[in-house]
């Protein structure tokens, strides 16, 4: 267990880096240990290496645990600018993921993916998000940079992501001064790849989509799913309201979505 004595009020890990000094907060790679646990801390201004990660890295290790933690202001990444996961058990509870960015400037050839939370598990992996508020997360491109692929969080691969009693409010993806085929999907999150995602009690409300040079590109200002190798995702008891995208369908204000995904709405509006 790493843990803050005092908790995320009082704890707090700055790691100081810069575009010129790239840090990770933690970094956990092809860990071999039974279960390691995170908690009560606040993790600010990490700035990843590789373009992979900020605060949190975590790639092919045994099952994590982050709890009651706060992550961010200030962490910087093309993907996963607050919490990075690839091929990983891990369990998110009680914690805040906010004000992370992923200023395309400073990733050249990576396109953004999930600027708050990242998830690419290929492995029958499960990611529990529980009690959890993601917020003020953002991607923004210049001109022809990148292409961005959910604010709030990013899904993919054979996998389980449940978001329970979670709030995602208030994510954008923001582009200006770039041509068509730029593209800023999904502010709120985007499920690909045949993720499989449920959102149980979870609310996802007021987040925003726009590239301001080619309204049309910028879509989904809930979701974006792109429905190939069976992407589905699964709604109970949550809400989807206020958010916004520059495309003038107004169908693609909540999801935008490609490749036919599986969409189940229980008791949500």
């Amino acid at each position: 267990v790493i843990m803050g004595i005092g908790g995320a009020d009082s704890v707090t890990i700055d790691v100081g880096a810069s575009s010129n000094y790239r840090y990770y907060g933690f970094h956990l790679y092809d860990y071999t240990y039974t279960s390691l646990e995170i908690k009560g801390m606040t993790i600010i201004n990490a700035f990843s290496p590789d373009g992979n990660g900020g605060a949190i890295n975590i790639q092919s290790a045994g099952a994590v645990e982050i709890e009651d933690c706060v992550i961010g202001p200030g962490n910087k990444a093309a993907s996963g600018a607050g919490i990075y996961i690839n091929d990983t058990d891990v369990n998110v509870s009680g914690t805040t993921i906010k004000g992370n960015t992923a200023p395309a400037s400073y990733f050249s050839g990576n396109n953004i993916y999930g600027v708050g939370l990242y998830i690419n598990n290929n492995n029958s992996n499960t990611v529990n998000i529980t009690n959890c508020v993601i917020r003020g997360n953002s991607g923004m491109a210049s001109g022809p940079q990148n292409n961005m692929y959910g604010g709030g969080f990013y899904a993919s691969g054979s996998s389980t992501t449940n978001f329970i009693n979670t709030i995602i409010y208030n994510n954008e993806l923001s582009r200006s001064g770039a041509s068509s085929n730029w593209w800023s999907y999904g502010a709120g999150g985007s499920v690909d790849n045949g993720a499989q995602v449920y959102f149980v009690h979870t609310n996802i409300l007021n987040n925003n989509a726009e590239n301001t040079s080619s309204a049309l590109d910028g879509r989904g200002g809930a979701l974006w799913l792109n429905g190939q190798n069976g992407t589905s995702v699964y709604f109970l008891n949550s809400i989807i309201w206020g958010n916004t995208a520059s495309t003038s369908d107004a169908s693609e204000q909540m999801f935008a979505s490609e490749n036919n995904p599986s969409i189940v709405m229980n008791y949500s509006d």
